[in-house]
């Protein structure tokens, strides 16, 4: 048991920190709370491209730690070490410390506009009832929310794998280059978050959403299927007599799995195979689409998923933010949870399709079924186009403004 503590005691972090970053449905559901209709849009645009950047600083601060701090640094406390292993670690939790503190009653307070809202309605409308959300908008908005996070977890899951496959490059480089590549892509989705925020102001939100947003995702994801006559270069294995390998080497009995039997499909675990088989760099043998896949060029991978980083957060925010704003003025914890177990649920199915899809089939059947997907997600809001509008407040003689104000006019109903 003593030896395994460690282990233990991990499992029990990461689970605690699994639970934790449930917080983003707090943020979400207070920044809904403390914002009026016009600001909602922008507000959740920034809370957006908070969550983005630290995406961007967490791995760039493990990288500089890593490489700067040497293997052991004397604290003078026995159960203090500090490393290029522990730093990031414990970094993190002084971050956590701050947040914590930051987040207390004392320093913290809290607005709730939206609740006065609601008070301002009810001394307007003795009898006012707000009406139930419009639940076909809400499950259409949730739908493209997961789309959209599906496309961008499964960019960043199959990252290092895709680029080894593609270009034949040791595991190694790949992270590296995808590594710095995330990182620049990282910075240009918190441009765009800014940009967005910018144009909703001058431009209608929805058409923003599908013209900055959708677009580019569409055309970058149809970008990543190959086309062409030269194709992937497949690895070769040997034995020591410098024979191929023709069949598999198992996973984790060493014996041979003949290739038209049942073998795990993970394409992490085809990588690091290679290294334990004497392979030449290339598309692994078990992947046998590799053969007559072709190569996609350098420059129009980069065009691919520039522009599916430019179109992501546009399309992540505003959707966002019309969901919000047609759940009305009332509290949005729970509906803002469900929110954020779409999102989380788009991280669980990224891998599996990972894992499966790709493994088995391929480049052009991952991201044909992708494409296919974003397109149904631009279908289905652009049929549900009237309906993405901010919750209607029924008045017998007047109108309630977002500032709260009464104001009397003919017009019978008002978007909250």
């Amino acid at each position: 048991m003593g030896a395994k503590a460690p282990y233990y005691a991990m499992i029990v972090s990461r689970f605690i920190v699994g639970v934790s970053s449930a917080n983003i449905t707090l943020c979400r559901s207070y920044l809904a709370d403390s914002t009026t209709l016009e600001e909602r849009t922008i507000g959740m645009t920034i809370i957006a491209a908070a969550q983005s950047l630290g995406f961007v600083i967490g791995p760039v601060l493990q990288t500089v730690m890593t490489v700067a701090i040497p293997d052991e640094v004397d604290t003078g406390i026995d159960w203090l070490r500090w490393n290029k292993y522990t730093a990031t670690g414990w970094t993190a939790a002084a971050l956590g410390l701050i947040n914590l503190v930051l987040l207390m009653p004392c320093v913290f307070k809290e607005y709730n506009i939206a609740e006065k809202e609601r008070g301002l309605y009810k001394s307007a409308e003795s009898n006012i009832k707000l009406p139930s959300p419009d639940y076909l908008g809400i499950c259409g908005a949730l739908l493209s929310f997961f789309i959209v996070m599906f496309i961008y977890v499964l960019l960043e899951t199959l990252a290092v794998p895709f680029v080894m496959d593609q270009y034949a490059w040791s595991e190694n480089q790949a992270m590296v280059v995808v590594g710095i590549g995330l990182s620049i892509g990282g910075l240009l989705t918190v441009a765009m978050y800014a940009v967005s925020g910018v144009l909703v102001k001058k431009y209608n939100e929805k058409k923003v959403m599908f013209i900055l947003g959708f677009i580019p995702m569409i055309v970058g994801t149809f970008l990543f299927l190959p086309w062409g006559d030269n194709y992937l270069k497949m690895e070769k294995c040997y034995t020591d007599d410098n024979s191929n390998v023709t069949a598999m080497t198992g996973f984790t009995t060493g014996t041979t799995i003949e290739t038209n039997s049942f073998y795990l499909s993970d394409t992490f675990l085809v990588h690091s195979q290679q290294e334990d088989k004497n392979c030449s760099l290339g598309c692994p043998e078990i992947q046998t689409w590799c053969a007559h896949t072709p190569v996609l060029p350098q420059a129009q991978l980069a065009v691919a998923f520039t522009l599916d980083l430019l179109g992501f957060p546009v399309a992540q925010a505003i959707i966002q933010a019309l969901f919000s704003k047609m759940l009305g003025p009332k509290p949005q914890g729970v509906w803002m949870g469900v929110l954020t177990g779409v999102g989380s649920l788009s991280r669980i199915m990224g891998p599996v399709f990972v894992s499966y899809i790709y493994t088995y089939y391929g480049t052009r059947w991952c991201f044909s079924i992708l494409t296919v997907a974003i397109i149904l997600a631009m279908a289905e809001l652009s049929l549900l186009y009237k309906r993405l509008i901010p919750m209607k407040i029924p008045h017998r003689n007047g109108q309630v403004n977002n500032n709260g104000s009464v104001r009397n006019e003919h017009t019978r109903e008002q978007a909250f």
